[in-house]
């Protein structure tokens, strides 16, 4: 039996060359192969069980480009994934100060630091170490994945999933 029907909307924000567009090709059609333009909205319909039904969900997700102030396009934003590429420190230092912009917002969303690329972890430039103490600073959980082979994402997916399906419950309680 089908509960409802909610939709999500989810930033994929991150500087130039950190994979925003694979990982949106990664929710939606499970490959790392862009497909279409990832400058608009893109929706992906889940069926989530959930209390003995169903709830049919709409992810709504965008691509933000933290390095030409595209901060506006977060509003209405349930999660926030700020994007860093393990190959490149300057990314980190972006995703560093864009963290500190979204600190700076009161704001109930979630917020979650993903560490692209892992499939080249043999070329990272930064590891655990700066991760943790960017995670630290900003109370913020970090991922490494890679949305070209997979690794690490599957588990990060559902763990959002699961997280967002938990805040909407939180909210419904509020509400009554």
């Amino acid at each position: 039996m089908e509960k409802g029907k909610l939709a999500w909307k989810i930033s994929v924000a991150g500087s130039e060359g950190v994979g925003k567009s694979s990982l949106i090709s990664r929710i939606i059609y499970n490959t790392d192969k862009v497909q279409g333009s990832h400058r608009s909205l893109q929706k992906k319909t889940l069926r989530l069980e959930s209390n003995g039904g169903t709830i049919s969900v709409d992810l709504l997700l965008q691509e933000i480009d933290i390095t030409k102030n595209e901060e506006r396009f977060i509003a209405g934003s349930n999660a926030v994934l700020v994007l860093t590429d393990i190959t490149d420190p300057a990314s980190l230092a972006s995703a560093d100060q864009f963290l500190r912009y979204l600190e700076s917002q009161d704001s109930a969303r979630i917020v979650k630091l993903l560490v692209t690329k892992l499939d080249r972890k043999y070329e990272a430039k930064f590891w655990d170490e700066e991760l943790s103490q960017v995670s630290k600073k900003y109370d913020v959980d970090y991922t490494k994945l890679s949305s070209r082979t997979g690794d690490g994402f599957e588990p990060f997916f559902e763990s959002l999933k699961q997280e967002l399906l938990e805040r909407y419950y939180e909210g419904k309680k509020i509400v009554r």
